[in-house]
């Protein structure tokens, strides 16, 4: 072992050194004053990232309407013994910082346009989306609101290309009734 450091109140990070050829799999460690039972993996690459959540939602608001927020994080992923990617054997390794966030239309209809009106996905990867109400510059002065997908471009260490994920963003209506508090 050649550190240990600690990383949120549940993560320790160790910088270890492995035998050539040593196989990629789980391993069982133990560090003195820790307790768990979450294996340590070795690998020489991740295979692919993926954002959760996978499927969101948000709303508009900020005249009517309190927005609703929503916040997205990568994941770094090895595929498991079968080989292939995006199955259940798959391992969750840690999460990854993207170098790149943004918004990409998630056509449903001829001239869809959603992603121009909706809001805005920052560089930590929450999104924030456009003020409530019908928006003069849309057809029909339809609201701020429609299907976008949520893209992050990592690129790891060594590797040539980034790679990338998705997920589905639903932007819904405002929501301008709530239930009283009883």
């Amino acid at each position: 072992m050649h550190s240990l450091t600690q990383s949120g109140d549940d993560t320790i990070i160790a910088e270890v050194s492995v035998t050539k050829g040593a196989s990629v799999s789980a391993r069982q460690a133990k560090i003195q004053g820790a307790t768990g039972t979450m294996p340590l993996y070795v690998y020489r690459a991740i295979d692919y990232i993926r954002l959760s959540p996978e499927r969101a939602f948000s709303r508009p608001g900020g005249e009517r309407a309190p927005k609703m927020f929503q916040q997205f994080e990568a994941f770094a992923y090895l595929n498991g013994p079968d080989g292939l990617k995006g199955t259940k054997d798959d391992v969750k390794l840690h999460r990854v910082t993207p170098a790149k966030w943004n918004l990409e239309e998630y056509v449903k209809r001829l001239n869809d346009d959603d992603v121009h009106f909706v809001g805005a996905v920052d560089e930590h990867g929450l999104f924030t989306p456009a003020k409530d109400g019908p928006n003069t510059q849309r057809h029909m002065m339809d609201h701020n609101v429609g299907d976008v997908w949520i893209e992050a471009w990592y690129t790891p260490k060594g590797a040539k290309r980034p790679m990338g994920a998705r997920a589905h963003l639903l932007v819904m209506p405002e929501k301008f009734s709530f239930q009283p508090i009883e």
